[in-house]
């Protein structure tokens, strides 16, 4: 029987490895806030918000009217994913990506429990948008994911698909938040906000 030298075999397997390399942790965290103690340091503020067990929530106080947040360190984040848990109750809320810093320009998906909806805004002009997109949000807890790679946007609730678009009009920004509470004492919740790279 012929013998088969075991070391040129493994320094090729070493190579091989080496060429594709696989991370056994997923892809890298960017951002990441559970809401235990309160907002992060790196999250800016615009409107009213408050805790409750861990649970982010827009204040009930100034009913229609918009909240949002935005992660200050994301300004030149060009690809990325963000999942976030999301129950809207009777209000809306919406993942906003490629934001800018004074509010003027981004992408937003989101919606209410009545139905769907995107839209793309420059310089506080909507330049692309689709909507009415149905069903919206079930009444309890769902795990939301927006990837945005190049022109693509694609927007999943647990785990299913339900929006995709390209736009080319807007290339960088933050991720950010955005809610409105229609009833009063039925703000929508926000948990386990986390921003990755593209897997």
């Amino acid at each position: 029987m012929r013998r088969i030298a075991l070391v040129p075999l493994l320094l090729v397997a070493v190579l091989l490895a080496g060429c594709f390399p696989v991370s056994p942790l997923g892809p890298r965290v960017l951002f990441s806030d559970d809401f235990e103690a309160g907002f992060a340091d790196e999250w800016v503020i615009a409107g009213g918000w408050y805790f409750t067990d861990g649970v982010l929530r827009p204040t009930d106080t100034a009913i229609g009217s918009d909240d949002w947040a935005y992660v200050g360190s994301g300004a030149n984040w060009i690809d990325y994913t963000v999942e976030v848990d999301i129950h809207p109750q009777a209000g809306w809320v919406a993942v906003v990506v490629r934001c800018s810093q004074d509010l003027r320009s981004y992408v937003l998906i989101g919606g209410s429990a009545t139905s769907l909806q995107w839209k793309v805004v420059q310089d506080r002009t909507t330049v692309l948008s689709g909507g009415g997109i149905q069903p919206g949000f079930s009444s309890e807890f769902q795990r939301v994911r927006v990837e945005v790679v190049g022109t693509s946007y694609r927007f999943f609730i647990d785990g299913l698909q339900r929006i995709e678009f390209e736009s080319d009009v807007l290339t960088q920004g933050l991720p950010s938040l955005a809610t409105s509470t229609v009833l009063w004492g039925t703000a929508p919740q926000i948990d386990n906000y986390r921003v990755t790279e593209p897997e």
